[in-house]
């Protein structure tokens, strides 16, 4: 999500790109790893379709969604927008307040 100097919120679909940290989800799934990897590259793929919705990555009180970003256990995701444009590690991109807190602040 982005926000111009009006205040008006743009959205746009995105690819993220991170490392599965196999090693903290095999121990929080109470398992042993049975390979030498410790991680895995993966890739969060958009919303192809407006009715499916999704999240920003970068909206401050929004959780992520799925066990496997909600838990914490991928690192280092990268964010392409659909023609390929990298705009960096979500950490690091401009966070974007969310509509319930613009709504309590007003």
């Amino acid at each position: 999500s982005f926000i111009d100097s009006l205040g008006c919120t743009l959205n746009l679909p995105c690819w993220v790109k991170g490392s599965l940290q196999t090693g903290e989800l095999a121990s929080a799934m109470g398992m042993e790893l049975l390979h030498e990897y410790t991680t895995i590259p993966i890739v969060v793929a958009p919303a192809f379709c407006t009715l499916c919705g999704g999240i920003s990555f970068n909206e401050d009180g929004v959780e992520m969604l799925g066990p496997i970003l909600a838990g914490g256990f991928v690192s280092d995701m990268k964010c392409y927008l659909l023609d390929g444009s990298y705009l960096g590690l979500i950490e690091d991109l401009p966070r974007v307040i969310s509509r319930e807190d613009k709504k309590e602040r007003n």
